[in-house]
């Protein structure tokens, strides 16, 4: 649960995990790599967070192996928190949605407050330390023509020049909103309209490439 530590019994289960893999990395010539991501937001976790990234370094350091981070985030954070994960993460990602208008409709704060101006300031942390930083953009069917629109703002207004579609298949409580198969080539058409944009200006947009008919994740 956001806030509370985490059970002595469960740091020991993660380490022993951390040096099982360590040894399995140094027999093969293999980087440590540490990947925080998924079922809720790691920050909410933060002493455990920080505990994590020290402990598995230690271990990393120990087997005489490298270690790499990465950290998934929705970038909801304080710039003393976004100071710290740009100096422990090699590589790093944020959810944004594009254009304010589209973002805070998609992520709003649980007050209902916009989160557009606090996420846009963690990336301006973050790339002021020189971290790399890559945004996973989610996309509903609704926002199709909008793709253009969405990765211009994402790589001319904010300067991120590696950007990864998520797009939405399945809407809790929106009935069928998400995506369905035969929206397949209206999807294809605005992508690719926004990749090319993309690549004009040196950056990348990517695809998650999960499989259209399949819901994938908790």
């Amino acid at each position: 649960r956001p806030g509370q530590k985490a059970a002595p019994r469960q740091v020991v289960r993660i380490m022993a995990a951390s040096r099982l893999v360590a040894k399995e990395c140094a027999s093969t010539g293999r980087t440590f790599r540490l990947v925080v991501h998924g079922g809720g937001e790691p920050t909410l976790h933060w002493t455990l967070l920080k505990r994590l990234v020290f402990a598995t370094r230690e271990v990393a350091a120990h087997a005489g192996i490298k270690w790499w981070g990465h950290i998934a985030t929705n970038g909801l954070v304080t710039v003393k928190q976004a100071e710290w994960i740009a100096d422990h993460f090699d590589s790093i990602g944020i959810s944004h949605d594009g254009p304010p208008a589209i973002h805070d409709r998609q992520r709003p704060r649980q007050t209902g407050k916009p989160s557009s101006p606090v996420v846009e300031r963690t990336i301006r942390v973050l790339q002021a330390k020189g971290a790399r930083l890559s945004v996973r953009t989610t996309v509903l069917p609704a926002m199709n023509d909008r793709l253009p629109d969405i990765v211009e703002y994402l790589n001319h207004r904010l300067g991120i020049r590696e950007i990864r579609i998520e797009p939405v298949y399945q809407v809790r409580g929106i009935g069928h909103a998400g995506y369905q198969p035969g929206d397949a080539d209206r999807f294809v058409r605005h992508f690719l309209a926004a990749q090319k944009a993309v690549r004009r200006c040196g950056g990348d947009l990517s695809f998650s490439g999960v499989r259209i008919d399949e819901i994938h994740g908790t």
